[in-house]
């Protein structure tokens, strides 16, 4: 369900490289389509914004803003393209009916349309930009890991660029119950210590769970499982990035190295 992409763009002050890691859940439909859509929508969205700036020059705010932009941009199109598979008298008919309306006309066995399980999966990323200075914008949404790893004459350094986005990360659990005040199982701790968003995700950020998002368009309210009762007030799981600026030397005698990977090879090394 993982999937990758590295692309060089060439604007008008230079050349860009896109690079970008996603990881996939629950199947791989969200990913798919972030890893197609993403690339050529931040790519529109970069070469309008220099065209219009004296120079054709962006300071990292504004490429905060482009990157931010697409992002939640392309995520809310999954959530909108199966929106609009839903009847006008969605709340009136029967569940049986509005789950026929789901099914893919062209699938010989019922199963669901594209934009279905599009909605129904989800997916993280991590994305660096570098720019013609050799600048590096990294922005990630979810426990994909991206470094920078710069060889000296005093041997191996490694930096970690991006954040991790789950709930053993205090900050973001302190978030979700600072934005959901008043709900004690937003984010809960088990007997065993594990800590969980809504009992169940160890993400924070993502692009999350339809159910998870989205509740008022549970198809059968009866069977929800328990994990999202709790659901009050979604999303829970945010799919904004955290974005970070790197300036990175030029010196000639160091050599560097940018590592983007699905969550993992953190463990692994």
């Amino acid at each position: 369900q993982d999937r990758h992409t590295i692309e060089e763009w060439i604007m008008p002050n230079g050349s860009w490289t896109f690079a970008a890691v996603l990881d996939g859940h629950g199947g791989s439909e969200a990913a798919e389509f972030v890893v197609n859509e993403l690339p050529q929508r931040l790519k529109d969205l970069l070469a309008t914004e220099l065209n219009q700036s004296p120079q054709f020059h962006l300071d990292d705010t504004a490429i905060a803003r482009l990157l931010t932009k697409a992002i939640t941009e392309v995520d809310s199109r999954i959530a909108d393209d199966f929106r609009l598979l839903l009847p006008e008298n969605f709340g009136q008919i029967a569940a049986g009916d509005v789950v026929s309306d789901l099914k893919d006309p062209a699938s010989v066995d019922g199963s669901p349309r594209i934009e279905v399980l599009r909605a129904l999966s989800g997916t993280t990323i991590s994305i660096a930009l570098i720019d013609p200075s050799k600048a590096i914008h990294v922005a990630n949404v979810g426990d994909c890991d991206v470094f920078l790893c710069t060889n000296t004459h005093d041997g191996w350094q490694s930096t970690m660029l991006g954040s991790n986005h789950n709930c053993k990360n205090p900050t973001e659990v302190a978030r979700i119950r600072a934005e959901h005040p008043n709900e004690e199982h937003c984010v809960v701790t088990n007997e065993a210590g594990i800590t969980r968003v809504l009992r169940c995700l160890n993400l924070s950020r993502g692009k999350p769970l339809l159910h998870q998002l989205q509740p008022d368009v549970e198809l059968d309210p009866s069977n929800r499982s328990a994990n999202f009762q709790h659901s009050i007030t979604p999303p829970y799981i945010s799919n904004v990035p955290d974005i970070k600026h790197v300036h990175p030397s030029t010196s000639p005698s160091e050599r560097k190295y940018l590592f983007l990977s699905s969550d993992g090879l953190v463990d692994m090394f």
